[in-house]
């Protein structure tokens, strides 16, 4: 019978515990996951809007550059002249030096000067050659810069040479305009991409990131992974969601555009965040995926599992011994009670008299010489009733917050109510001293008997010291609680 009530209490404290934690767990997984999702998606938003402003100050510079030679009067002046001085071999020279200077000083993999007056195109390197109007009109920044309201155009270029190496080259191209707005030629600065994708490269090693610029057909141009002449298209690689891409593709707003790209289950996989570049019409697209997070989210919750399982075998182990060990005090404590009624005589004739004394409740006086000469001791007067005497006893033998309780418990009143209730006895634990310093735990028992002789209530009232017993029951509560 007993092994089933512990093995009830058992399963129900392990039920219990077991959905409590499941509760929790479950609650904890989501929180976690939606705290991965946010935090994929604040990451991304930041490196796509840092890496965004870096490419812009990346384009920006070659524009200003390019500007200020567009706008140099000096170089207007060569084109308007260029006709009557291209024949001078220290007119080419001269404006070879001026290419030159910007080459070496900014780094460029070119940097040209086309007059659109005679064809002549000249290069820092001073491989020049003539195009013809016909030629001219072929070339794809003429053709834009006549389109086009602006300035300047971008526009990238891949030479798959051997010689080359495969570069691939940023241009710039400005406009030089004459006071009247003729269009006296074009000033170009070729820009090496190498740079983009060392910035890639950073993020994609910071943050664990992937970057890449798309064109508007989807074709890879520059990532951490692939360069332009690769010719990888998004739209068609395995594994990816055609729909998803070609909403990238077509996002074109000033701001940033997020998209989450599902799983085969159906859950959020990849996150993208695309922003557009107008000037050269490529997509800046960073992703981040969920399976690293993921995969660290499931180690944590396998962890937290086996040491839930270790805990609920602590927790089994200490409550069978928990009970077991209650059960055998409960045992003890009953048989001792049992035993206590019949010991009761025993223990006072085994005891001094200054431990006990009878007291006549109907008549409220001692009930004998012994009772009289111990509340004599405790500096009772002679004579005093039994109610009286009460508080005289109480301050002399116990603890200050203990009084009242013991005027309560043992006042004549108090042990009339409580024999009319049908109890047989009176108790109450205290603190006590015997030299009013030192104080101990004592249980005052007062065992009401009615008296053969003349039929009035007698209280028989001795002290036991339960000193050890309440430091022991203080250690069980402890490890209960523990």
């Amino acid at each position: 019978m007993k092994n089933r009530v512990v093995l009830k209490t058992n399963i129900m404290i392990s039920l219990i515990i077991a959905t409590g934690f499941l509760l929790i767990s479950a609650i904890y997984y989501r929180i976690s996951y939606n705290v991965a999702l946010e935090h994929i998606e604040q990451v991304s938003d930041l490196t796509s809007e840092n890496i965004y402003q870096q490419i812009l100050v990346i384009l920006d510079k070659p524009v200003d550059v390019s500007a200020i030679m567009a706008n140099n009067t000096l170089l207007r002046g060569f084109l308007l002249q260029e006709s009557d001085r291209l024949s001078r071999e220290e007119h080419t020279e001269t404006l070879q030096k001026y290419l030159q200077r910007y080459q070496s000083a900014y780094g460029y993999n070119e940097v040209f000067l086309v007059s659109f007056q005679t064809g002549h195109f000249h290069s820092y390197d001073g491989e020049d050659q003539f195009l013809s109007q016909e030629d001219l009109k072929k070339k794809l920044y003429f053709q834009d810069l006549s389109n086009t309201d602006k300035d300047y155009i971008m526009y990238v270029e891949s030479d798959e040479s051997a010689e080359a190496g495969n570069r691939t080259t940023l241009y710039v191209i400005s406009k030089i305009p004459d006071s009247d707005g003729t269009l006296l030629g074009v000033v170009g600065i070729g820009v090496p991409v190498d740079q983009f994708q060392t910035l890639i490269q950073e993020y994609n090693k910071e943050f664990g990131v992937n970057v890449s610029l798309l064109d508007s057909e989807g074709i890879i141009q520059i990532s951490s992974d692939y360069m332009r002449h690769e010719k990888v298209n998004v739209l068609e690689a395995s594994g990816r969601n055609g729909s998803i891409w070609q909403s990238v593709l077509d996002w074109e707003e000033d701001g940033a555009g997020g998209f989450w790209e599902l799983g085969t289950t159906g859950q959020k996989q990849t996150y993208m965040v695309v922003r557009y570049l107008p000037d050269i019409e490529w997509h800046l697209v960073v992703e981040q995926n969920m399976d690293d997070l993921l995969s660290g989210l499931r180690s944590q919750m396998a962890v937290i599992m086996a040491v839930f399982f270790i805990i609920l075998l602590l927790v089994l182990i200490v409550v069978i011994g928990t009970v077991q060990s209650f059960d055998r005090q409960i045992v003890a404590i009953t048989a001792a009670h049992e035993q206590e009624r019949q010991a009761i005589f025993i223990k006072a004739t085994n005891q001094l008299f200054e431990d006990i004394y009878e007291v006549d409740i109907t008549n409220n006086r001692p009930a004998n010489l012994a009772s009289e000469a111990y509340f004599a001791r405790m500096g009772v007067p002679e004579g005093m009733s039994f109610g009286e005497s009460l508080p005289i006893i109480a301050k002399k033998r116990f603890r200050e917050e203990f009084r009242q309780g013991y005027l309560d418990a043992f006042s004549p009143e108090n042990v009339l109510k409580a024999f009319q209730n049908g109890e047989g006895s009176i108790r109450y634990e205290c603190m006590a001293t015997n030299d009013e310093k030192n104080y101990y735990w004592i249980r005052v028992i007062g065992e009401l008997i009615v008296s053969e002789k003349d039929g009035t209530l007698h209280m028989l009232v001795y002290r036991e010291n339960i000193e050890k017993e309440k430091q022991q029951e203080y250690r069980l509560l402890t490890k209960s609680l523990t």
